[in-house]
């Protein structure tokens, strides 16, 4: 955030992820895998470097065994991709061989293996296989015997359950507690209605849960994996992945939430294709819907530089600077788009405005000596009027009601 730069003495994401990997040079072992993965965590998530912040996590992981932070990132590149192969379940392995080497005495490792059979198991329903989903199931409970969830699904696929009863009761259940504004929960509730369904044969009705598991909790992939591997036979194309991301958004209920999807999805999608243009209308939604957002910010910052289009940085950082309530972040944003159109796009005269604005809002902020330096004049006056959005494309999915659910009292799960 623009706050902890400054407070770190940096002025980019890019200066301070080039000084952690300085130091991680420096350091060995534990020290060395904990600035790499500090590095590839902001590479990934500020940079949209993902290849980079790849070779970060695995470079962190050879460094400390026990570094499952590292792993999990791997994953969390790979599950990107939209689909489970073969390369995300052998981390999975390279997990559990690290775990069976740790201390079983400390409860890390053993919260860790139950998380790690979890996610493992998930990744083999998602891949097609319930029968060895389940036995990771099974794993998980044996690690943590009193998590609520584990419990749930190891029942949700006994022999004695009824995938149709048991599906009407994961949905009441969500459907009590999204009433009680529990989200996170009403998500997850659904997605286990939505598997049930799936190896019961049922697909169709598992579609809509899964696409209001996805719209209920951003920072959880494993819905919208499920829905892209049963939608996606083939590889898709950018225009297929943007309708389904589209979809997503329309069944979110706030503009926060669709702000967040749009930025979530928008890093997909540039993990599934070449073209780094093709996620530039969806962290647009994500922009438009969450202006002050920094992530959104900095992502169409990089694409815009990249695909020289001048006029839209100045715009971006204006609207960006006019949304922030903060002084700190309304100077980031101004200083941002001041600093690459002067010194890396050659347009000190469209960076003078903004240069202006930073000046009223921090005038001692030190991104304003640079800019005299490049030539920017800090002129006070208007800007132009942004330029229009594009219309969405054609296959732009409307908003979706979302299915009705009964609400009864919440029935054991």
């Amino acid at each position: 955030m623009a706050q902890n730069l400054r407070y770190e003495g940096f002025r980019s994401w890019r200066e301070l992820v080039e000084r952690l990997e300085a130091q991680a040079e420096q350091a060995e072992g534990a020290e060395r895998a904990r600035l790499l993965l500090r590095a590839g965590m902001l590479r990934e998530t500020r940079l949209g470097e993902q290849s980079e912040a790849n070779k970060a996590y695995k470079e962190a992981y050879r460094n400390d065994k026990q570094c499952y932070a590292a792993l999990r990132g791997a994953r969390r590149l790979l599950r990107l991709r939209g689909r489970v192969d073969e390369k995300l379940l052998q981390l999975f392995e390279i997990e559990f061989k690290a775990l069976k080497k740790a201390q079983r005495t400390a409860e890390g490792p053993v919260v860790q293996a139950a998380a790690a059979h979890l996610d493992y198991g998930w990744a083999l329903l998602i891949q097609g296989s319930p029968a060895k989903a389940v036995a990771e199931f099974k794993q998980a409970l044996y690690h943590d015997p009193e998590d609520p969830e584990i419990q749930g699904l190891v029942k949700d696929f006994a022999e004695e359950t009824d995938p149709g009863s048991r599906v009407a009761e994961l949905r009441a259940a969500a459907a009590t507690a999204l009433a009680a504004g529990q989200r996170t929960k009403a998500a997850r509730l659904l997605l286990r209605a939505a598997a049930v369904a799936v190896v019961a044969g049922a697909d169709d009705s598992a579609r809509g849960d899964l696409l209001h598991a996805a719209a209920l909790d951003p920072d959880d992939d494993t819905a919208l994996l499920y829905l892209e591997t049963r939608t996606f036979r083939e590889p898709p194309s950018p225009a297929q992945i943007e309708k389904l991301a589209r979809e997503v958004i329309d069944r979110a209920d706030d503009e926060r939430t669709r702000g967040r999807l749009a930025h979530a999805l928008a890093c997909r999608l540039l993990a599934q294709v070449e073209d780094p243009g093709a996620a530039v209308p969806l962290h647009e939604v994500a922009f438009e819907l969450q202006p002050d957002d920094e992530r959104t910010f900095e992502f169409l910052l990089l694409l815009y530089k990249v695909r020289g289009e001048k006029q839209r940085v100045r715009d971006l950082a204006a609207r960006a600077g006019a949304a922030a309530d903060a002084v700190d972040a309304r100077a980031y944003y101004l200083s941002s788009g001041a600093l690459v159109l002067a010194r890396e796009m050659g347009a000190p005269e469209l960076a003078g405005p903004l240069a202006a604005l930073l000046a009223e809002t921090a005038p001692d902020h030190p991104a304003l000596a640079e800019l005299a330096a490049a030539g920017v004049v800090a002129e006070k006056r208007a800007l132009p009027e942004p330029e229009p959005e594009p219309a969405p494309p054609p296959e732009a999915v409307p908003a979706a009601a979302p299915e009705a659910a009964p609400t009864p009292a919440e029935p054991e799960v």
